[in-house]
């Protein structure tokens, strides 16, 4: 263009560039088969290893342990229970089913009795860990200890120490 200064041909080229870049960056990219098919708001198949920590249990001084599991699952879950005396010992229950919105109540002088376990020395006080498989709290649960001879009711809160969730304290205040 006569008499136009010398930067405007390099200054349209860049603008109808940038108006055509802005176009295509703009426009509605179409959806894959595979994106249309995942499941909303990034959630996977969150079935996972799964762990309850029950930070503290009595069976000291005439204290009753119960531990009273519920379930939130639409269909039977298996779990373990793992019960940790304070030395560090562990023993394991039978592999056990709670069914959908079941409450399922545990004693735990008869589970540790039952499964051998010295009740009235090491597996007096401890923890109790629940392990199953399944999407996060399908299963919740309490651990009540009561004294009837001393009118005390106790109760330990449950922490969801799942794999990779790091929710668990590294020292328990118990």
């Amino acid at each position: 263009l006569p008499g136009a200064p010398s930067f405007l041909p390099s200054f349209l080229l860049v603008t109808v560039g940038l108006r055509l870049v802005g176009v295509h960056i703009l426009r509605p990219k179409a959806q894959t088969t595979e994106e249309t098919s995942a499941p909303c708001c990034g959630q996977a198949d969150t079935t996972a290893p799964r762990q309850l920590e029950f930070p503290y249990y009595s069976l000291r001084d005439g204290f009753i342990s119960t531990l009273l599991l519920v379930s939130a699952s639409p269909k039977p879950l298996d779990f373990v229970l793992a019960v940790h005396s304070r030395s560090g010992q562990t023993v394991l229950a039978p592999a056990m089913t709670i069914q959908p919105q079941e409450k399922l109540p545990v004693n735990l002088a008869e589970l540790l009795t039952s499964l051998s376990a010295d009740v009235t020395g090491d597996f007096s006080e401890g923890s109790v860990s629940v392990y199953f498989n399944g999407p996060a709290m399908p299963l919740a649960g309490q651990l009540t200890m009561t004294n009837p001879l001393k009118g005390l009711s106790l109760e330990s809160e449950m922490v969801d120490n799942s794999p990779g969730l790091g929710l668990l304290p590294p020292v328990l205040n118990a």
